[in-house]
C-alpha cells in the first residue's frame, strides 16, 4: 500500500518576446509575463510491504483474534465470529491522501468483509471501506454505536471473486470527498465532513457468520 499527498510545484514558463522589424525609434514589444501555474505532484507519506515485522502496525493475539506478519503480508484473524471487526492500525495521522492496498481472503466465507478504516481515532470513530469476495462493497461512517451507510452494500463486477483472488483497493480523500476504486475502476464517490483526519487501519469482519476468518494485506 502506498499513501500519497499532493504538493504544488511550479511549471517552467517560456517567455516570448516580439521585436519590431524596422529600425527607427520603435520600441520592443513583449508579451505580458504569464503567471506561474502550479500543478499537483504526488508525495509518498507512508508505505509498507510488510517485509519488516517491526514496522508500525499493531500485532496482537488473544481469544478473539490475532494480527501478525507472515511471508511479507499482514494477516488479520478473527476467532470469535462476533460483530466487531479485528483491526490493526498503522499509527499515522492523515488528512487528505490517496491510499492503495492489496487484500485477499485466506480462510472463511466469501461474504467476509475486508475492512479499511480511514480518518480513525481508533475508538469507534472512522470511515470504513469494506469489500467482500462475493462481489459486495460498502462505505460506512462509524460513530460509536451509530453506523451511517454512505454507500451500499452494493455489488461491483470489478471485484475479483475467484478463490485466492487479490483485490487492489484505492481510496482518495480530499476534504469531505471520498473516491473508491477497485482494481483500477472507480466504483463510487461519497461526501461526508464529520471526520477530518486520523489513522488508517486494516482488518477483517465475519459479521457473525463464521467462528474463524482470516484475511491478509500487502503493498500499502
Amino acid at each position: 500500500m502506498k499513501i500519497f499527498s499532493f504538493a504544488l510545484t511550479a511549471l517552467p514558463i517560456a517567455l516570448l518576446f516580439l521585436c519590431s522589424a524596422c529600425g527607427s525609434d520603435h520600441s520592443d514589444l513583449a508579451t505580458p509575463t504569464p503567471e506561474v501555474t502550479p500543478t499537483p505532484s504526488a508525495q509518498i507519506l507512508f508505505s509498507d510491504d510488510f517485509s519488516d515485522p517491526s514496522s508500525s502496525w499493531d500485532t496482537f493475539a488473544d481469544s478473539t483474534g490475532t494480527a501478525f506478519y507472515e511471508q511479507e503480508w499482514l494477516h488479520i484473524r478473527e476467532n470469535e465470529g462476533g460483530s466487531n471487526a479485528k483491526i490493526s492500525y498503522a499509527h499515522q495521522s492523515l488528512t487528505d491522501f490517496v491510499l492503495e492496498v492489496d487484500t485477499t481472503l485466506i480462510y472463511g466465507p466469501d461474504s467476509t468483509w475486508h475492512v479499511i478504516e480511514c480518518r480513525s481515532n481508533r475508538l469507534y470513530q472512522s470511515y470504513r471501506v469494506e469489500i467482500a469476495t462475493n462481489g459486495y462493497y460498502k462505505v460506512t461512517r462509524v460513530n460509536h454505536n451509530t453506523l451511517t451507510a454512505l454507500k451500499g452494500p452494493t455489488t461491483s463486477t470489478y471485484i475479483n471473486t475467484e478463490a485466492g483472488a487479490i483485490n487492489h483497493v484505492r481510496i482518495e480523500f480530499t476534504g469531505s470527498k471520498l473516491i473508491l476504486s477497485i482494481n483500477g475502476h472507480k466504483v463510487c464517490e461519497v461526501n461526508d465532513s464529520v471526520f477530518a483526519s486520523g489513522d488508517i487501519g486494516l482488518g477483517i469482519d465475519s459479521a457473525g457468520q463464521s467462528l474463524y476468518t482470516e484475511g491478509a494485506y500487502d503493498n500499502v
